[in-house]
């Protein structure tokens, strides 16, 4: 079957996502997809050093197939970020929608999953496929209001959704009564459950963003409350850290992914500190069954969405004056849990099932309309 991806995340930024992980499955499973993501302007040439890699990355990289995930992380380009004006944005979709065709033949696709709003223009172009929108977001929480119309017609223009988080789906559904289903994130568990040499340190870790979203409050307060526990943390840093630091808290930037299973089997802990922005309501993160898949336990903050991933060896804290509290009860947990136990539970969870739910739920939109 042929898929397409319309995406919000690029590969060559750093970060890798659901739908990277979910086309890698789908690829596995023995599907022709094409990875689509959000589009970059000649204007990211002028505003900074990020949009400028990002730019000069969509150029060089776009039909390059991708050594680990197995697709080519197509970008295209444009005049100007899309959401500033309509009259660009007509202009902008045009030039869009011209270098899908070219680089892809959409009359022979079968399934579109779009998770970036802005790109709903593009659904259009695949008349025979399946469309399905797969919200991984709060979008309005995290982008503002320029999300709120392109998100309505995206909705417009697909068959069914698939949402990642309880808390998305029922904003989607305050917007449309088309069927839908609930699949959260998962995890590679054959590679993060790969590594058998495990040398484990006092040491706790998380590996995200450091954005908008993470509780660097709380990130200090463990680190003082624990002094012989070295924290580290790993991903690309977009908040200030001018803040004095501990010298057991350790931000180390962005890592390759390919490291990140070898890395985990040194630590004992895990922690995925989120603060109090709405946005945070709706996240499904994929690090959580990474841990447990690599044998770690997880302390993560309790939304609403992560309040039904209680299982044996994730533990949630309400706010930063129960966060120790916690942390107590993580290490006690460090000291008898059952590794074998926590890779059983994260292999419930292997996209490898995630993409099986999805192609099963796209044949019965087929049946439906």
């Amino acid at each position: 079957m042929k898929i397409v991806f319309l995406s919000h995340a690029s590969l060559g930024m750093g970060f890798v996502v659901g739908s990277h992980q979910l086309a890698k499955a789908l690829i596995t499973g023995g599907h022709n997809v094409f990875h689509i993501s959000s589009p970059v302007s000649v204007l990211h040439v002028f505003l900074g050093k990020q949009r400028r890699q990002k730019f000069f990355y969509a150029l060089k990289n776009r039909t390059v197939k991708h050594s680990v995930f197995g697709f080519a992380d197509y970008i295209p380009i444009c005049l100007a970020p899309m959401g500033y004006a309509k009259w660009l944005d007509v202009m902008n979709n045009w030039l869009i929608d011209a270098q899908i065709k070219r680089h892809i033949g959409q009359e022979s696709t079968d399934m579109v999953l779009i998770d970036q709003p802005q790109l709903f223009n593009a659904l259009d172009l695949f008349t025979n496929a399946t469309k399905i929108y797969r919200p991984t977001d709060l979008y309005s929480e995290m982008g503002g209001r320029k999300f709120a119309s392109p998100e309505v017609k995206a909705i417009e223009r697909c068959q069914g959704i698939v949402a990642t988080s309880s808390q998305v789906f029922k904003h989607i559904k305050t917007i449309t009564n088309k069927p839908g289903v609930i699949v959260t994130n998962g995890v590679d568990y054959d590679l993060f459950s790969e590594p058998k040499e495990q040398t484990r340190f006092n040491k706790c870790i998380y590996v995200g963003a450091i954005d908008f979203r993470f509780d660097l409050e709380t990130a200090l307060i463990l680190a003082n409350k624990n002094p012989e526990i070295v924290f580290d943390y790993y991903g690309p840093v977009a908040i200030e850290l001018n803040t004095e630091m501990p010298e057991n808290l350790i931000f180390h930037g962005s890592i390759d992914y390919a490291q990140i299973p070898t890395l985990l089997t040194q630590y004992k802990y895990s922690v995925i500190p989120m603060n109090d922005h709405k946005s945070n309501d709706g996240r499904s993160p994929m690090k959580l069954y990474e841990f447990l898949a690599a044998g770690i336990p997880v302390l993560s903050r309790k939304t609403i969405s992560i309040n039904s991933e209680v299982k044996p060896g994730v533990l949630l804290y309400e706010n930063k004056h129960d966060v120790q509290t916690k942390f107590i009860e993580l290490k006690a947990l460090s000291q008898q849990y059952d590794v074998d136990e926590f890779k059983l539970i994260a292999s419930k969870q292997s996209w490898k099932e995630k993409a099986q739910v999805i192609l099963d739920f796209r044949q019965g939109l087929r049946h439906e309309f």
